[in-house]
């Protein structure tokens, strides 16, 4: 091999690392803590948006990086990073409406009525915000590749290599959490509520804890379903108003499916299903 190679290849495989790190860490905190909220409330599919995004992120990250650190050339790497970052906005923007809408009718064919997700124009305008603020962090980024790069090549030891990475990856980490907050909280947020008052009126039921006549209306609401509430359940976030101030949540208890409808995160009612 060209010794005079081995630098840059050192570089590409450092750019790629970088990427690939950035990708990850941005995956985990636009998905990673989403999947934890719906797999913790009973909901369907909730690593679905995450093992998606997660492949297509870090592969572009990884790519993004890899030619950045072995090509170099600051404006490219700026239309690298940004082209990265819009793709990255689109995903999530995207994948809690047609991604879960194909899942589910993919693994649960029967329940497609249950959650089709419209992408509104309220959706659309939560995109470009979602965007411009991922273009934004993809620039300052951009701005100190190249000499975290350096320092992670020139580093002498293992600490002072993985110090530049953490600096880089708080770009990202802080971009999943914004994307998330904007695109999936509006998703997973009814699904967290219904579940509270579920497993608080399943204590109610029981008889672990009593309430006065009159007291704790949202867990009331499925008190008043007069079925036993101690079954296996699991939770769809079905259509959002375009203003995310209401949703539909349906849950299943055995066999049948209810609709409750959710407004500012609370319960006000829930009825058998009928499609």
């Amino acid at each position: 091999m060209d010794t005079s190679q081995k630098p840059r290849n050192i570089r590409a495989k450092l750019g790629t690392l970088f990427g690939c790190i950035a990708g990850l860490i941005f995956s985990f905190s636009a998905w990673g803590l989403d999947a934890l909220s719906i797999a913790n409330s009973h909901g369907v599919l909730p690593w679905l948006k995450f093992l998606i995004g997660s492949v297509c992120v870090i592969s572009l990250y990884g790519l993004a990086g890899f030619f950045s650190a072995k090509q170099g050339g600051f404006l490219l790497t700026i239309v690298r990073f940004i082209t990265t970052a819009l793709v990255s906005a689109w995903l999530v923007a995207h994948l809690p409406y047609e991604g879960m809408n194909t899942g589910i009718k993919i693994f649960y064919p029967s329940l497609p009525d249950l959650a089709s997700h419209m992408f509104h124009e309220a959706a659309q305008a939560r995109f470009i915000l979602t965007a411009i603020v991922f273009s934004v962090i993809a620039i300052l980024s951009s701005l100190f590749f190249d000499n975290l790069i350096n320092q992670a090549y020139a580093a002498t030891s293992r600490i002072s290599t993985i110090l530049p990475l953490i600096i880089f990856s708080i770009f990202f980490i802080t971009a999943g959490f914004i994307g998330d907050y904007f695109n999936n909280r509006p998703f997973n947020q009814p699904m967290v509520q219904i579940n509270s008052f579920i497993q608080k009126a399943q204590a109610i039921q029981q008889g672990e804890i009593t309430i006065q006549p009159g007291e704790d209306t949202w867990a009331n609401t499925f008190l008043r379903l007069n079925i036993d509430l101690d079954v296996p359940y699991r939770v769809i976030t079905g259509e959002i108003a375009p203003a995310f101030s209401s949703a539909q949540v349906f849950v299943q208890f055995s066999k049948t499916w209810y609709e409750c409808l959710v407004v500012l995160d609370q319960p006000f009612l829930c009825r058998p299903y009928n499609s």
